[in-house]
């Protein structure tokens, strides 16, 4: 194991050696905590569960939590991108490691990095939930889950960026690795009550981003809604506003484990097939 935390060791520090790295991975999350709790400073917790809902400091906090992990793509991509441009990657192919060793000396650098931000994200949101009408409990039973879950998804994206950075360059890794961002910020519902657009909803129950995050909400909650019925009182107060709203089968809290979970696996396994890959073409 000590060859893999000589490479661990390398690649952490390429990450953070990079300014930008550190911008994205710690610095930005700290800014949407900042913004996103100014629309509930001043408000008492019922106009925070009526008119804010989704800056509830149950969902916002875990939701940053996710937005936070998406940026592990980005430099993770670019990270074994540059150095298959470089021929670092070719040189470490046909070194002694082998493909199990490998794999770990680049995913887990990134593993602790997200660590980092899942503590920075839920320690500070829970520090500034103080200021509002609703504490966010840190040692409460449920958010602990909250936030192992959420870190645990983590890997989902540190698999997608590991992935699109051993298949194109270090220049298209950023477009690519931007699209995923983008659709976590908008296709998770951090920003926007989901349930409110309905065509746009459906569109985004299919992709992985829309269930980690609410699962992880949920279970900060300690919300597991099982039917319909789970969701009657949403129902009844958009439909008293003229709102048109939408719950499905695909909102009771299994399907949202299971999307998420399906997801996050198909994607390591395909990492880890594109690392054997790699290594076993270099090594012929």
């Amino acid at each position: 194991m000590s060859k893999v935390w000589i490479l661990a060791k390398r690649n952490r520090k390429e990450i953070l050696r990079d300014p930008l790295s550190l911008v994205f991975h710690f610095i930005f999350p700290i800014f949407m905590l900042l913004l996103f709790f100014c629309f509930l400073f001043g408000k008492t917790e019922i106009e925070i569960k009526t008119q804010v809902s989704m800056f509830h400091p149950y969902k916002l906090i875990p939701a940053v939590a996710i937005f936070a992990h998406s940026f592990l793509s980005l430099f993770s991509g670019m990270m074994i991108a540059k150095d298959r441009s470089e021929s670092f990657f070719s040189r470490l192919c046909i070194s002694p490691l082998t493909q199990y060793q490998f794999f770990l000396g680049y995913f887990l650098p990134l593993v602790e990095i997200a660590f980092l931000q899942s503590i920075l994200v839920y320690g500070l949101g829970g520090a500034m939930s103080l200021l509002t009408p609703i504490t966010f409990h840190l040692f409460s039973i449920d958010v602990i889950a909250s936030f192992i879950v959420g870190f645990v998804f983590s890997s989902f994206f540190i698999s997608f960026g590991l992935c699109i950075g051993l298949l194109v360059s270090d220049k298209a890794v950023g477009g690519i690795a931007s699209v995923g961002i983008n659709l976590v910020a908008i296709g998770s519902g951090m920003f926007m009550p989901l349930a409110t657009i309905p065509v746009f909803k459906k569109v985004v129950q299919f992709l992985p981003f829309y269930h980690m995050v609410t699962v992880t909400q949920d279970i900060a909650l300690g919300f597991y809604p099982t039917s319909l019925t789970s969701f009657q009182f949403e129902i009844e107060y958009y439909e008293a506003l003229g709102i048109p709203v939408l719950y499905n089968a695909l909102d009771i809290w299994w399907v949202h484990s299971f999307i998420a979970i399906f997801y996050m696996v198909i994607l390591f396994g395909l990492t880890w097939i594109m690392f054997y890959r790699s290594t076993r073409f270099h090594q012929k």
